[in-house]
C-alpha cells in the first residue's frame, strides 16, 4: 500500500529518532520542581538526624551571598568522609544507617572523597530561611528529601511558586537557581537533606513523577 503525497512527504522529513540528552532537557525545564518516586524511609532516620542536631551550627552565608546576620533557627552540617568543622563537616560514621541508604541507593556518584557531601538541615518552629540563591543558572539543579514536614512550613521559589512538599518521604528536584525562602509556620522541627554528590543522572530520570 503507498502513502499520498503529502503522507510520504511527512514520513521521509520525519523518519528519524532525535537525539538528545534527556537530563540536559529535564534540568532545563521552565518550572520549579518536580517530584521523585523514591521510597525514602524518612522515619528510620530521624532519631540519627536529632541526635546531630546540636553538632549544627547557624548559617551565615551561602555560596553566592552572605547574610547581614546570622538566622536564629536555621542550623545545619554536613556528613563527609573526612571531618572537618570549620566547613561544619563531620564523619558519616555519626549517621551509618543514613549515609548507608545515600551511598547504596544508586542514586548518587560517591567518588570524590574531599567533595561528597550529604547535609542536613534544621529549621525551628517559627523560623524561616532568608531569600537567597544557590546557583547562577536557571536550572532544577537541587535535590531535598524531606525527613520531617510539618504542616504549615512552605518553601516558596520567586516566579515558580510553593514546592508541595507534604510529608515526610517526599523528594522533590527542586529550582535553587533563583530566589528562593523557607518559612516554618509550625509548632514542629523541619528536617530535610540535600545531598551535595554527583547525580546518578538515568537513575533519576526513571523515578520522575509527571
Amino acid at each position: 500500500m503507498s502513502l499520498n503525497t503529502n503522507m510520504q512527504e511527512f514520513f521521509d522529513k520525519n523518519n528519524f529518532k532525535k537525539k538528545f540528552n534527556v537530563w540536559e532537557e529535564i534540568i532545563k525545564l521552565p518550572i520549579g520542581y518536580i517530584k521523585l518516586d523514591i521510597n525514602f524511609p524518612a522515619d528510620q532516620f530521624l532519631d540519627e538526624c536529632l541526635a546531630l542536631k546540636d553538632k549544627a551550627k547557624t548559617f551565615s552565608f551561602t555560596r553566592y551571598q552572605k547574610f547581614d546576620k546570622e538566622e536564629p533557627g536555621w542550623t545545619g552540617l554536613a556528613l563527609a568522609e573526612n571531618e572537618d568543622v570549620s566547613f561544619r563537616s563531620i564523619s558519616y560514621n555519626h549517621a551509618p544507617k543514613l549515609s548507608a541508604w545515600f551511598k547504596e541507593s544508586g542514586l548518587f556518584n560517591f567518588s570524590n572523597a574531599e567533595k561528597d557531601k550529604i547535609h542536613i538541615h534544621f529549621l525551628e518552629p517559627g523560623a524561616s530561611i532568608p531569600i537567597h540563591r544557590d546557583y547562577e543558572d536557571n536550572n532544577l539543579s537541587g535535590i531535598n528529601f524531606a525527613v520531617t514536614q510539618p504542616q504549615g512550613c512552605k518553601f516558596l521559589v520567586d516566579e515558580y511558586g510553593e514546592i508541595p512538599f507534604e510529608k515526610p518521604g517526599d523528594v522533590f528536584l527542586v529550582q535553587i537557581g533563583k530566589d528562593h525562602s523557607v518559612y516554618n509556620n509550625s509548632d514542629d522541627l523541619r528536617i530535610h537533606i540535600l545531598p551535595k554528590v554527583p547525580m546518578n543522572e538515568q537513575k533519576i530520570v526513571e523515578r520522575i513523577l509527571l
